[in-house]
């Protein structure tokens, strides 16, 4: 099996209204998702503002974590 190699984020990166956004953690390598929307105010509620949830992908490490011990395993 080949290393799987993951490109890094372009700066700047563009996320459409309530679009996610996925990012591979250098320290504590699981993936992180995030999901991005923006809520317009009017002048009585005092504006517009970006809600961000940020959450782990507990399956999306799971199966990493997976291809790094079969690319061990083949590579020994």
């Amino acid at each position: 099996m080949k290393k799987i190699k993951f490109n890094s984020m372009p700066n700047p990166t563009y996320v459409a209204n309530c679009g996610f956004v996925s990012q591979w953690c250098c320290k504590c390598k699981n993936r992180h998702i995030l999901h991005f929307k923006i809520h317009k105010g009017d002048k009585s509620t005092g504006g517009e503002y970006i809600e961000v949830n940020w959450f782990q992908d507990n399956v999306g490490t799971k199966l990493r974590k997976f291809y790094e011990k079969r690319i061990k395993k083949t590579a020994s």
